[in-house]
C-alpha cells in the first residue's frame, strides 16, 4: 500500500510530529507544495523548494528528502486570478525545467478562488451550471499545455467533465508530437485509445 500512496503534502508548515511520521512511514511518495506565503512570484517558488523560507530553515525538497521521499511531486501552488496565476502556470515549464520533477497542481483553484467568478455564481442563478464549468476545466487545460504532469481536479464528481477535456489536450499534443517526428509510447495514451 505504501508504494501506492501518495502523501498529500510537504509543505511550509511542516511540524516535527508530520515529519517523525513520515520518517516511520513507508511512504516514498508525496505532493511537495512549492507555495511561498511571502513571494508568490516563480523565483518564490523555487526559493521555498530549494531553501526553505516562511518558517523553514530547508527546503521543501530537502525535507522531503530527508523523510524518505524518492518520488516528489511538486505542486506549483495555484493562485487565484488576479493574484498571481500567471506565475503559476509559468511556475509550471521552470520548476519542470529547472529540477526535471513531476510538476502539476490544484489549477481549478484559480478559478474557484477568483473574486469576480465567486460574484458572479451568486448573482446569476445559470452561472453555476453553466459559466462556471468551462472556466473550472479551462484552468487545468491550460496547465497542460504548458506541460504538467498532474492534475489535482477535485472533487471526483467532476470526473466526467474533466476527463474526456484532459484527453482531448492529450490527444492534441499527441498529435504535435507526432508532427515532430516523435512517438506516443505508452499503449494508455488517448491517442491510442480513443482515436
Amino acid at each position: 500500500m505504501e508504494k501506492r500512496a501518495i502523501h498529500n503534502s510537504i509543505n511550509a508548515s511542516i511540524g516535527a510530529e508530520e515529519i517523525k511520521a513520515l520518517k516511520e512511514s513507508k511512504v516514498t511518495s508525496a505532493i511537495v507544495l512549492a507555495f511561498n506565503a511571502t513571494n508568490p512570484s516563480v523565483e518564490g517558488k523555487l526559493e521555498i523548494l530549494e531553501k526553505g523560507g516562511t518558517g523553514q530553515t530547508k527546503g521543501m525538497l530537502d525535507v522531503a528528502k530527508d523523510v524518505g521521499i524518492t518520488r516528489p511531486l511538486v505542486d506549483v501552488a495555484a493562485t487565484p486570478l488576479g493574484a498571481g496565476s500567471g506565475a503559476t502556470i509559468r511556475s509550471v515549464l521552470a520548476i519542470k525545467g529547472k529540477l526535471g520533477l513531476p510538476v502539476g497542481g490544484g489549477f481549478h483553484n484559480m478559478a474557484s478562488a477568483w473574486d469576480w467568478m465567486k460574484k458572479y455564481k451568486k448573482s446569476d442563478p445559470d452561472a453555476k451550471t453553466e459559466s462556471w464549468p468551462p472556466v473550472d476545466i479551462g484552468t487545468n487545460l491550460v496547465a497542460q499545455i504548458m506541460g504538467a504532469n498532474f492534475l489535482l481536479y477535485g472533487p471526483i464528481e467532476n470526473v466526467k467533465k474533466v476527463f474526456p477535456a484532459v484527453a482531448m489536450v492529450d490527444i492534441m499534443l499527441g498529435e504535435t508530437a507526432k508532427d515532430l517526428g516523435l512517438s506516443v509510447l505508452a499503449d494508455s495514451h488517448p491517442i491510442k485509445k480513443l482515436v
